[in-house]
């Protein structure tokens, strides 16, 4: 697929994890993470894949997928996971980082995962819950705009076609 079609890569781990399964027990964790990855698929394009790579961490790949679209992608699994807690863990809410890879035609996934890789855990560095994108690094304003927005749980998905454009 990736020597044929462009394709990013949003690699997703969800934000002290191991916290959760120390203070309410691995049941519970384990709840979330189902409960996590329903509300992500919700998000997803039916041409997307979600796979577990391990632990709390997750990898959706998204065929023919431009970065403005897996950016897209990306802002609406956040949306909804700020939007209100999982039944799991009704007094709190379950956070995540993301970094999103594109990659174009005749890429290899290496590359493709290295970099999204990178750009999570550069969201992981600079405070956690929103996401980076490996392909432009320079994208700190728009990353202080959304944990702003996300703080704020204003509706995000109507800001994004101004926010993308003028920031991605």
């Amino acid at each position: 697929m990736l020597a044929r079609t462009p394709a990013a890569l949003i690699i997703l781990d969800i934000d002290f994890f191991k916290r959760i399964n120390d203070e309410h027990g691995h049941p519970v964790g384990d709840r979330v993470i189902i409960e996590m990855v329903a509300r992500i698929q919700r998000n997803l394009p039916p041409t997307a894949s979600i796979g577990r790579i391990g632990g709390e961490e997750f990898t959706i790949l998204l065929p023919n997928t431009w970065l403005s679209d897996a950016v897209s992608v990306a802002g609406a699994i956040l949306a909804s996971l700020n939007a209100s807690p999982l039944n799991a863990l009704p007094e709190q809410l379950v956070t995540a980082s993301l970094g999103v890879s594109y990659s174009a035609p005749g890429s290899d996934f290496e590359t493709l995962y290295y970099n999204a890789d990178a750009a999570m855990y550069d969201t992981k560095k600079h405070g956690r819950n929103p996401f980076s994108s490996a392909d432009r690094p320079s994208a700190r304003p728009f990353l202080i705009l959304w944990r702003a927005l996300v703080a704020a749980r204003r509706p995000l998905l109507r800001l994004k076609n101004t926010l993308f454009h003028k920031y991605l």
